[in-house]
């Protein structure tokens, strides 16, 4: 079945999709911007739907903390113990790059010499 963060993901997706929508079909020219004239000719004339946006848009937001929310606590028990067993890259967080076991370093650059391409 599906789990929690997925439900709350189809949620968040379909309340962006009508707020999206409501601000299309406005009539606001800045959300017109990217219209068909067909769809310019949908929008509403005699309706005020700011209030509506503004609902919608704290409701979004408020499904976006619950999904970051339940993931968090997803994480949290795994994540001391990942911290603890993580081994760093060299080169990735600006440290100096480390010798790979087993191998070693080149002796001379030939890229420096003016006929490494012969």
């Amino acid at each position: 079945g599906q789990t929690d963060i997925e439900l709350k993901a189809l949620w968040l997706s379909n309340t962006l999709r009508v707020l999206h929508c409501l601000k299309q079909y406005s009539g606001e020219e800045q959300f017109q911007l990217s219209s068909t004239p067909k769809q310019i000719e949908h929008c509403l004339r005699n309706f005020d739907l700011t209030a509506y946006r503004r609902v919608l848009s704290d409701i979004a937001v408020w499904i976006y903390q619950g999904i970051t929310k339940m993931m968090e606590d997803e994480i949290h028990p795994i994540l001391v113990q990942a911290l603890l067993e993580h081994e760093g890259i060299g080169g990735l967080s600006g440290d100096k790059p480390r010798a790979m076991r087993g191998r070693t370093g080149s002796i001379g650059n030939a890229l420096d010499e003016p006929g490494h391409m012969d």
